[in-house]
């Protein structure tokens, strides 16, 4: 039974975290739970790069115009942010943007869609959106895949003038006051599991 409602794309994702190395050493990581009221969905700020399944998905599910031609790659769309609607902190390298389908309280519409089904409240969300900010790499060599969570030493989506992305939202920033990242992000870490039928959590956890 699926878990989520692209189960083509699941499947890929199961055989990727069954084959991944884990990058113990980012997972300890100190991280802070998010805070929804002072975060403002800040990781979705920008929209989230979605394939053809999640696209034909949520097209049939959710109409409206929801996405936009990014480049070669379709995303969510977005509309300008006031600022009220930022979040504490915000990076000025951020456009100042939110996902079109976040509500006025700064909730995915996907997600409460599926709570009020009695699904699981990731379900209808893209995978990037609920593995933030985790992340997958190929090692080099080997070209194995890699579970890991974006530094600001090595955020893959740094580069000139932009410092990073994952590293600089509140969810992904390194907080001395945090847990280890493999606790803070137990629930992501436990859903990966579900999916896969491997115990990430407990290999991480060693």
């Amino acid at each position: 039974m699926a878990h989520t409602a692209f189960p083509h794309l699941e499947a890929d994702l199961a055989q990727t975290v069954r084959e991944a190395a884990l990058d113990g050493e980012s997972f300890r990581t100190p991280l802070r739970l998010c805070e929804l009221s002072r975060c403002r969905a800040m990781c979705c700020h920008d929209g989230v790069f979605v394939g053809p399944e999640e696209q034909t998905v949520l097209t049939g599910e959710f109409p409206g115009e929801h996405f936009e031609q990014r480049g070669r790659r379709l995303k969510t769309r977005t509309v300008a942010a006031g600022e009220e609607e930022l979040g504490v902190g915000y990076p000025g390298h951020f456009p100042r943007t939110r996902c079109v389908f976040l509500d006025e309280k700064h909730h995915c519409r996907l997600q409460s869609r599926a709570m009020a089904e009695g699904r699981h409240p990731w379900f209808w969300k893209p995978f990037p959106c609920w593995l933030h900010p985790l992340g997958f790499r190929r090692q080099p060599g080997s070209g194995r895949p890699l579970l890991s969570l974006p530094t600001a030493q090595d955020d893959p989506a740094a580069g000139e003038g932009y410092p990073g992305f994952a590293s600089c939202t509140p969810c992904g920033k390194a907080e001395a006051t945090g847990q280890p990242a493999w606790q803070t992000l137990r629930a992501e870490l436990a859903f990966l599991s579900e999916i896969s039928g491997r115990d990430v959590l407990a290999a991480l956890a060693e």
